[in-house]
């Protein structure tokens, strides 16, 4: 916690941010799938070629289609592995598999649902996502009650839309969305307590329930302290050198590291001030301090 060794600053090399030609070219082999599939549905299901041309199209398309899919397998597993391997939990390795091969929106939708689901699971098992001995802290005190208000709501709209709605597919459609969405709410809450704030091994984790998760090293910490920051537009904001992880736009707990250090998780940045929200900051501040 002390600031009296000089850390020397490493200098940015020029081409550090740019990617090479295989990364873009990997990059680029993410949305092949999808791009398959349309190709398909405009040149056959849109009457371009004859019927016999357009089976030979499906058939080639589907070909192409299937070798995709298994070169894609095979990186997710490559990938996994290669994640276990480095002590990665499966969870946070099937993650990065996940940002492996598919392009980064639909890799993070895809992770939030999953992350969404398993934190429902895991609720009624009181089972979290931290380490065993590590301090763990919650910042749902405020949004929770908000969350399950929505539940009455969303139950309520299955009744009308079973009394109301006289069209039997439009309303198993409705009926399947508005359970769907009730079970999402449900995991959205259960993820505040599955996946808390927490600090060991020399890092501080930091959870925006379901949407982020980052880490932070903890080893050139020079000061931490309770502070009152509101109106924060977003709920992981970048602005310069300091990150804030809120909760509805308000954060009470800032921690000042030496130098700018990489933050690494769904949200990678450099920041030298962090900033976040906890129910109780007293407690966090004590761990981190511990820790430092």
């Amino acid at each position: 916690m002390s600031a009296s060794t000089a850390w020397p600053r490493t200098e940015r090399t020029p081409d550090i941010d740019r990617p090479s030609a295989r990364t873009r070219t990997a990059r680029g082999l993410r949305w092949l799938p999808f791009v398959v599939v349309a190709v398909e549905i405009a040149v056959v299901g849109a009457g371009a070629v004859p019927l016999g041309s357009g089976l030979v199209v499906v058939v080639a398309v589907e070909l192409l289609l299937g070798v995709v899919v298994l070169a894609e397998i095979a990186v997710v597993v490559r990938t996994f592995r290669a994640a276990r391997a480095n002590g990665r939990g499966r969870a946070a390795a099937l993650e990065d598999a996940m940002r492996g091969v598919l392009p980064p929106l639909p890799a993070r939708l895809v992770i939030m649902e999953a992350r969404t689901f398993s934190s429902l699971a895991r609720w009624p098992l009181r089972r979290r996502i931290a380490p065993e001995a590590a301090v763990t802290a919650s910042y749902g005190r405020q949004l929770r009650p908000l969350l399950l208000a929505l539940l009455p709501v969303s139950i309520l709209e299955l009744v009308v839309v079973e009394l109301v709605v006289p069209w039997t597919a439009v309303r198993i459609v409705l009926l399947v969305a508005s359970a769907y969405f009730c079970l999402w709410l449900l995991g959205l809450v259960a993820s505040m307590w599955v996946r808390p704030h927490w600090v060991a091994d020399g890092r501080l984790a930091l959870n925006c329930m379901t949407f982020a998760s980052l880490h932070v090293p903890l080893e050139r910490v020079v000061g931490v302290r309770a502070v009152r920051v509101s109106g924060m537009p977003r709920s992981v904001e970048v602005d310069g050198d300091v990150l804030t992880v809120s909760v509805m736009g308000a954060a009470n707990v800032e921690l000042e590291l030496e130098v700018p250090v990489a933050i690494t998780g769904d949200r990678p940045c450099d920041a030298r001030r962090v900033r976040f929200y906890a129910d109780r900051p007293q407690d966090v501040i004590r761990a981190i301090e511990a820790a430092g």
